[in-house]
C-alpha cells in the first residue's frame, strides 16, 4: 500500500486477473463457503462458466446464521483483529452487523482516498459529501478520509 489507481480498462482487469484467485481461495478457508465453493477452479476464473458456479451471497444467508456460528463459520479473523463492526440494513430493515479488521479498515480508506482522487477533488477545493452519518458506514468513512 498505496496502491496505484488503475488508468486503463486493461490495468483492472489485470489487477482482477491476479487478485481474484486470491479473494476465492481466502473464502474457500471459511467453513460458510466449503460446501459452496467445491468444484470452484482458481485457475479458471477468467472463464465465465467458472465464475457462475459461485453463488450469489444474500444478506439473507448471512442473516439465517446465529452470531456465534457467523464469527466461527463465515469470518475467518479472530476476535483481536477485529476494529469495528458494520451496520446494513438493507431494504428490509432488519440489521446485519458484520466486522472490519484493522487490514480491512486500511483498504476502505484507500478505496474512498481513491473516490476523492477519481473525482479530481485537489487541494482547497470544498465538497459536500452527504451521506448520513447515523449507521452508514460510507458516511462514517468519508468523513474519516
Amino acid at each position: 500500500m498505496p496502491l496505484p489507481v488503475p488508468k486503463t480498462p486493461k490495468d483492472i482487469e489485470d489487477i482482477q486477473r491476479q487478485r481474484l484467485p486470491l479473494a476465492v481461495a481466502q473464502a474457500m478457508k471459511a467453513p460458510f463457503y466449503k460446501d459452496r465453493l467445491a468444484g470452484v477452479d482458481l485457475n479458471k476464473l477468467d472463464d465465465p462458466a467458472e465464475w457462475a458456479k459461485i453463488p450469489i451471497l444474500e444478506k439473507e444467508d448471512l442473516r439465517a446464521l446465529s452470531p456465534e456460528s457467523f464469527m466461527s463459520d463465515f469470518n475467518l479473523a479472530p476476535q483481536s483483529e477485529i476494529m469495528e463492526y458494520w451496520r446494513s440494513g438493507g431494504a428490509t430493515g432488519q440489521p446485519l452487523f458484520y466486522p472490519r479488521t484493522f487490514e480491512d479498515m486500511k483498504y476502505m480508506f484507500l478505496a474512498f482516498q481513491r473516490g476523492i482522487v477519481c473525482a479530481r477533488v485537489k487541494k482547497r477545493d470544498s465538497i459536500h459529501i452527504s451521506f448520513p452519518l447515523g449507521i452508514h458506514p460510507i458516511g462514517h468513512m468519508y468523513a474519516r478520509v
